[in-house]
């Protein structure tokens, strides 16, 4: 009986330096209201009144984000993914919890006057949904 072990090494390690070499960004591009609108929701706006509604840092900074990414990133080098392949499954995970994020409802609460300018929708960041349908991401290589 002979067995035959093929090292695939020299293939993954090259395929890593692929992904190290790309990069994936998440949000909304172009410009225009929208960009504007998610920037003052991230940050705030405290001289309008306007609270800090953090999606996208709280997400960058969530150690369970970070083991999701690298599960990602084994699985598809295990599988002999390409590096475009791997990055694309990395910004559509993060898009879905950028997307689960702004629908559920991020603290602080609307005030009342908002409350009642967008019934009968309660949650904070969802007004019309635009924001959160143009919520896409892009890879770069």
């Amino acid at each position: 009986m002979s067995v035959n072990i093929e090292n695939n090494l020299p293939q993954i390690a090259a395929r890593y330096r692929e992904l190290q070499e790309g990069s994936v960004h998440v949000g909304i591009f172009g410009g225009g209201e929208l960009v504007m609108i998610a920037r003052v929701q991230e940050y705030g706006a405290p001289a309008a009144g306007i609270p800090e509604r953090s999606v996208y840092r709280v997400i960058a900074l969530e150690e369970q984000t970070a083991k999701e990414i690298k599960i990602i990133i084994i699985v598809g080098l295990d599988r002999g993914l390409d590096a475009e392949t791997i990055l694309a499954r990395i910004g559509a995970y993060l898009t879905a919890r950028v997307k689960d994020r702004i629908m559920s409802s991020v603290p602080p609460p609307n005030k009342p006057e908002t409350l009642r300018r967008k019934a009968p929708e309660t949650r904070t960041l969802i007004d019309t949904g635009r924001m959160l349908g143009a919520v896409v991401f892009e890879v770069r290589t």
